[in-house]
């Protein structure tokens, strides 16, 4: 992040962040639903549902990567 999209420590840092709460809150959400709906069937929605977006991440700007990587982790 820091060398490719020019960030400096501190915005890089607050993108870690961003990408540790967005986990936590995806645990949270998926264990919910893991549990009232089975987990084979959380664990597939997962999978197939970020792939698109995990494939877009190399071609895509800064923006649309935070964005992906939250909804990725989602």
């Amino acid at each position: 992040m820091i060398e490719r999209f020019r960030l400096s420590v501190t915005g890089s840092l607050y993108m870690l962040f961003a990408f540790f709460v967005s986990t936590a809150v995806g645990l949270l959400i998926e264990g919910e639903v893991g549990d009232s709906l089975g987990r084979k069937y959380v664990i597939w929605v997962s999978i197939l549902g970020s792939s698109p977006f995990a494939m877009q991440l190399t071609y895509c700007n800064l923006t649309w990567i935070i964005i992906f990587v939250i909804l990725v982790v989602w």
